[in-house]
């Protein structure tokens, strides 16, 4: 690639010797081809893009899931909380066999709750457990439930915690008294 001027008054004159036609060196691009993606290579970058767009919604989808799941699992904890004050066993009655149920107070109107009481029959079968005893020991279920709206899956949400209660009852002979 040599350039020789030829120097003509005042304007110098530059002339390409061993190029290809064209503009200053740059040579020209063959006839019929024009630059550009072809059909392949943008439906290819189409179904990635597509592809990472689906994927990336439906994980945001998923993780909205999550957090109100948590959300409502923390709730529903809080309110098993708010139950066990507001509707507490008194361990000086007797307590009853049987089931309560309620719903809870604004802003948490929605969620519903019952409690079941029933004795545990295989307690009396256990060793050192004398006849007069059978009655003692007592399976509390406590059960927390929500329904959703059709419009997020209608599915209803349960919480459910199970204890057991052992009641002495009133029993005399111990070796500690209480004073009045």
């Amino acid at each position: 690639m040599r350039k020789t001027g030829i120097a003509m008054g005042r304007k110098a004159v530059i002339t390409n010797q061993g190029l290809p036609p064209g503009r200053r060196g740059v040579p020209r691009p063959m006839r019929g081809l024009t630059p550009g993606f072809t059909l392949v290579e943008v439906l290819l970058a189409l179904a990635i893009l597509g592809a990472g767009i689906t994927v990336l919604v439906a994980t945001t989808a998923r993780s909205l899931a999550v957090a109100r799941r948590a959300r409502e699992y923390q709730d529903m904890r809080y309110l098993l909380a708010q139950l066990e004050l507001t509707h507490p066993l008194q361990l000086e009655e007797e307590i009853e066999p049987g089931s309560e149920e309620g719903v809870f107070e604004p802003p948490y109107d929605e969620y519903h709750w019952k409690r079941t009481i029933e004795p545990v029959e295989a307690f009396e079968q256990l060793p050192g457990v004398e006849a007069d005893d059978e009655k003692l020991l007592y399976k509390v279920t406590v059960r927390i439930s929500r329904q959703r709206p059709r419009w997020v899956g209608g599915h209803g949400v349960v919480e459910e915690v199970t204890t057991y209660l052992y009641y002495p009852g009133a029993r005399e002979g111990g070796s500690f008294s209480r004073q009045r």
